[in-house]
């Protein structure tokens, strides 16, 4: 076989993975049996500083013509853990947190069912068309990905991301992120350096507003919250605040009574001078 027709018919086999209805339905064969899986995956934070959070994918939440999914199970001793999906894509996230001083463990339990599906890949068949909206859907992160670039590290804070790696050209990456709907204020935070035939970039990004949020929310976190206003103990009883009391005056001192409103109070008349004392 020729290396363009391998590429070609294997292409074709990789995207029937994606994509179950591109499957050759003429050329593909099915397996009657099916084989369960059970494999445990454990992560261990060996060194950990403050809150400690881990992230696991888990295996496809779609049933396809190979696959079936039996469920998932965590366990997080001394935090808490949680599942989600992602609103998009439909992938599946185990997601743990821990408070400082806990020894971070999580560990994910997965079952699942597979079988073979065999493809001669000489008889490509005649697949049905995909439906467009599916296609753009799994496509539409190619023109944010630039196959030239690829990160070292990824961190991620309250109030924005870091990113490290390497790029044909960094400068190129700044209008990418600055055009995310979760992101502003993008930027290099050290200088970029070149190394052989790529350059080594470090950028620093901020929250767009409720960015931060929505991104824990979709992880299964729980997105930090602003500091209580300060209530008045009356108001938040159902009572309405009392004025404060007021000061009885010193003994022997008559205090004036205030004018009622828009009337004009003449000057009292001056105190009569006692005998001897000088004016």
């Amino acid at each position: 076989m020729h290396r363009r027709d391998f590429l070609r018919f294997t292409g074709l086999a990789s995207a029937g993975l994606a994509f179950p209805s591109l499957v050759p339905t003429a050329s593909a064969q099915y397996s009657d049996k099916w084989r369960t899986y059970e494999v445990t995956t454990r992560v261990e934070v060996l060194k950990p500083a403050g809150v400690t959070r881990v992230w696991l994918p888990t295996p496809l939440t779609t049933d396809t013509v190979y696959l079936k999914a039996l469920g998932n199970s965590q366990q997080a001793e001394g935090g808490t853990a949680g599942t989600a999906m992602d609103p998009r894509y439909g992938a599946g996230i185990v997601w743990a947190e821990w408070d400082p001083g806990v020894k971070p463990v999580l560990v994910l339990t997965s079952r699942f069912s597979t079988r073979d599906v065999a493809v001669d890949l000489s008889k490509p068949g005649n697949a049905k068309a995909e439906d467009p909206a599916v296609l753009a859907k799994y496509v539409a992160a190619t023109d944010l990905m630039p196959t030239d670039t690829w990160l070292t590290t990824l961190s991620l804070d309250q109030k924005g991301v870091e990113l490290t790696g390497q790029a044909a050209a960094a400068s190129g990456l700044i209008p990418l992120l600055e055009n995310s709907p979760r992101l502003e204020s993008v930027g290099f935070v050290s200088p970029v350096t070149r190394g052989r035939d790529k350059e080594q970039f470090r950028i620093r990004a901020g929250w767009e507003a409720g960015g931060a949020r929505a991104a824990a929310t979709a992880a299964g976190a729980t997105p930090p919250q602003p500091p209580p206003a300060a209530v008045d103990p009356a108001a938040r009883a159902g009572r309405q605040p009392q004025p404060a009391p007021a000061v009885p005056p010193p003994p022997g001192r008559v205090m004036p009574v205030p004018p009622p409103p828009g009337r004009v109070v003449p000057e009292p008349p001056p105190s009569p001078t006692p005998p001897g004392a000088r004016q």
